[in-house]
């Protein structure tokens, strides 16, 4: 398993070097991609070494809190929409920069949903632990229908995590600014969300 986090490590730290001085168009990448690894390093620090409670529970807030920025990355895919994608004929374009643009977004997307479950995988081991009873059941559609929600308020709402301490107020605000649409987009994105992870975590079944 510390393989498999250096491994992480190792790929992240390149894919912001390369965005950063080779891929400069695709700038906003670093902070979502940032903000989606960042739970991953949360888990790791709860994993692997049994935490006082009270260091453990408030990590685990923190933990939530940027959860939700994984699967975020996903939405992400929306940004192509600005590239005229197909020809006069409907064929998808022949375009160098497009195909660099899909293979880019789709890498750190990819690396962010991986994290992202590993990260929840990570997270669920370590409160199982500290439970006298198995209630993963009931944390995990927990942990998942507030990140869906988080998901709403980050493509609907520009909420990032960063904002609930740099302006709380305005924060607030979006989070208790209810529609039928937000209830819509969190069922959509809760099962998403939970058919990846049940595909990352059981299949193939690990021998």
């Amino acid at each position: 398993m510390k393989k498999l986090v250096w491994a992480c490590r190792i790929f992240y730290l390149c894919l912001m070097l390369l965005l950063f001085f080779v891929l400069d168009y695709y700038h906003f990448l670093l902070l979502n991609v940032t903000l989606a690894y960042i739970p991953f390093e949360i888990a790791v620090f709860l994993y692997h070494k049994k935490r006082n409670p009270f260091v453990f529970w408030i990590m685990a807030v923190a933990w939530l809190l940027f959860f939700p920025n994984a699967f975020y990355l996903v939405t992400d895919f929306f940004h192509l929409k600005q590239f005229r994608i197909y020809d006069y004929n409907g064929i998808l374009k022949k375009d160098s920069f497009l195909w660099q643009s899909f293979s880019v977004m789709a890498t750190s997307i990819f690396f962010g949903l991986f994290v992202g479950n590993l990260s929840l995988q990570f997270f669920l081991n370590a409160a199982k632990e500290r439970m006298k009873k198995d209630r993963t059941f009931i944390l995990l559609p927990l942990v998942l229908l507030l990140s869906s929600y988080g998901i709403y308020l980050g493509r609907f709402e520009r909420l990032h995590t960063v904002h609930l301490i740099t302006e709380p107020v305005e924060a607030l605000k979006s989070i208790l600014d209810v529609s039928s649409f937000q209830f819509e987009f969190i069922f959509y994105l809760f099962v998403l969300q939970l058919l990846v992870y049940l595909m990352f975590r059981f299949f193939p079944k690990r021998p």
